[in-house]
Formats: structure tokens, C-alpha cells, sequence
């Protein structure tokens, strides 16, 4: 709770622009500290737009308890692709925040993975047993793609043309950092980037529209194409 109380108090304190960058840095310098060790993101929002239906917030100290205490907790969770509910123990490893959603990253013992959960969707959850998780599972930067956050299994390395005029701001984005960057003589550029999370790839690349081209994998141009000509 006193780290739930710290996110509202940090993003109120962010809003006012009263207190310049010390905000973000406060928050850099938890992240780096023994919360992360723990396995805790830092949520990047939790403002009263935060799409966490229903119940879904007043689970947040329970997950962040389980967390600190290596505790595996029996969830009740409402899948979109279900009829019905669902119950099952998970080991809860972390919080994190996208696209102003509440999603739980945790790892299920009976199926041998990891598993992410919006909080909208978790309908209960109640401490059960200590928590034995295996530690390759343990490490949160297994999520952590160019796009986001990332569930593939298999990486894949997508090769994309980019206009003059869009390539200057493709540049600055963050995902560049990870990207490979091919400049040519017409201010154009050939961004590789590798990444866990094809679906949201694919999605950045629609949105440029006309100013970029799939060139990598075969398989992701021809799916590409095919949802132009769906869309046409």
C-alpha cells in the first residue's frame, strides 16, 4: 500500500511541472533499487483514466505483497477468448503498465511458463503457498521489447524501409536504440530491428502508411500485403 501511495503522490507531484525532471529521476533511481530486485516495475501511470475495470485496482497491494514476500497466489481471471472463468496459481513477478493498461506478469508452476494478465480481467486473487519460480524466469527484461512489452516466444528480425520526411523522427524514437539504421543518399532509411512481438511490429509499420515498407521476412510482407488488400 505505502508503494501504491508513493506512484499516486510521485504522479501527482509530475503533473504540476513544479519539480522539473526529479520526478522521473526519483522514479529511475527506485527502479534501479531494491524494487527491482524484488521484481516490481514501477507503474508509469495511475491516474483515474487508467483503464483498470471493474475491481482490478484494489488488487494491486495483494500482487505487490505476494511479490515481496515470494508468495504464489490462486487467481480467478475472465479471459476474452473464455465463456467462462478460470482458476489456477500463478507466481506473480511483476507489475507493469502499457498503453495506460495494468497487466501482471507472472509464472505458472502446472504449465512450466510465464504468463501476462490484464487487471481488468482478474476477478479474484487470494495469497496461497511460498512461491518457487524458476530464476531464468525471474529476469523482467524477458518482456521487454522494442515495441513494448513482449510475449513471442521466437524472435524475429524485421527489415523496414522508411521515407525521407518520416525517418527523421524514426531516428529519435526509442525503439532506434535497438534498431539497426542504414542511411541512404535520398535521406530515406533501412531500420533492423529485432523483436519478441510481431504483432505490435506489424501495427507500427501499418501506421506509417505509405512512408514505409516491409522489406523482411517474406512471411510479414506477404501478412502485410494481405491486410492492405483486406483493407482497400
Amino acid at each position: 500500500e505505502d508503494r501504491t501511495i508513493l506512484t499516486i503522490l510521485m504522479d501527482m507531484a509530475n503533473s504540476t511541472g513544479l519539480y522539473g525532471d526529479m520526478i522521473e529521476k526519483l522514479k529511475e533511481h527506485l527502479s534501479l533499487s531494491r524494487f527491482a530486485e524484488k521484481g516490481i516495475i514501477p507503474m508509469v501511470s495511475y491516474s483515474p483514466d487508467m483503464q483498470v475495470a471493474g475491481d482490478g485496482r484494489k488488487f494491486v497491494p495483494e500482487i505487490l505483497k505476494a511479490i515481496d514476500q515470494n508468495k504464489s497466489v490462486w487467481i480467478t481471471y475472465r479471459s476474452p477468448w473464455a465463456e467462462n472463468e478460470s482458476h489456477y496459481t500463478i507466481n506473480p513477478i511483476g507489475l507493469f503498465s502499457q498503453n495506460d493498461i495494468l497487466y501482471l506478469f507472472s509464472y505458472n508452476p502446472y504449465f512450466d511458463h510465464t504468463m501476462v494478465h490484464a487487471l481488468s480481467r482478474v476477478k479474484d486473487i487470494e495469497l496461497f503457498e511460498d512461491a518457487e519460480t524458476p530464476e531464468k524466469y525471474k529476469d523482467l527484461a524477458l518482456i521487454i521489447d522494442p515495441f513494448g512489452i513482449a510475449t513471442d516466444e521466437e524472435p524475429i528480425t524485421v527489415k523496414v524501409w522508411i521515407d525521407p520526411d518520416q525517418a527523421i523522427f524514426e531516428k529519435e524514437a526509442a525503439r532506434s536504440k535497438n534498431a539497426r539504421i542504414t542511411e541512404n543518399e535520398d535521406g530515406s532509411i533501412v531500420m533492423t530491428i529485432q523483436t519478441r512481438s510481431r504483432y505490435a511490429c506489424k501495427k507500427w509499420i501499418l501506421s506509417l502508411g505509405c512512408q514505409a515498407r516491409c522489406l523482411e521476412p517474406g512471411d510479414l510482407v506477404e501478412e502485410i500485403r494481405n491486410d492492405l488488400s483486406a483493407l482497400v
